[in-house]
């Protein structure tokens, strides 16, 4: 009787164990799924970003060479439009010193622009840095020496650029 006993534990704790098992590869195959799905989700909408960054450039390079002196951008919303080069200060933390510190650099300009021979351009990026230009951004040349002091947050609904086309200045209304 006992030995019966013994037999039925070890069958239902094996079954236990197997089902366990079947348990965690069923999790493991749909947070691989998940995953993917979100991949998938995120390249296309990273996509659909980078075509309205381009649409917007093309319309903001169509105003300056028609001599427009504003001009209505709507997207990307929270990305920035920035002109390059330019020069910017970087903080970085020295841990030496244990203090932040600032790091001045001249004359930057995205890899993109730089490969493509353009001496300045003006870019559409998801962040205000070069860097990001170079991975999430889009930029086009920019002629006729027209410059964006500060990186322009485009902000919903739209912003209105005001273009000034003696002083060759390009900056936010407001």
């Amino acid at each position: 009787m006992k030995k019966k006993i013994d037999n039925l534990r070890s069958k239902n704790g094996f079954l236990l164990a197997e089902e366990t098992l079947k348990i965690i590869i069923a999790v493991i195959c749909i947070l691989f799924l998940a995953y993917l799905l979100f991949s998938l989700y995120s390249s296309r909408r990273s996509s659909i970003k980078i075509q309205q960054a381009e649409g917007s450039l093309l319309e903001l390079l169509g105003a300056i060479q028609d001599g427009n002196d504003k001009v209505i951008i709507n997207n990307p919303t929270d990305w920035f439009i920035h002109s390059w080069p330019k020069s910017y200060s970087k903080k970085l933390f020295n841990w030496v010193t244990l203090k932040w510190e600032s790091i001045e650099q001249t004359n930057v300009i995205p890899l993109t622009c730089e490969t493509m021979g353009w001496e300045s351009c003006l870019c559409i990026c998801k962040k205000e840095t070069h860097d990001s230009c170079e991975s999430d951004g889009i930029c086009l040349s920019l002629v006729d020496g027209f410059k964006i002091k500060n990186s322009i947050e485009i902000t919903p609904p739209s912003i209105e650029l005001l273009i000034n086309q003696t002083s060759k200045l390009i900056q936010k209304r407001g």
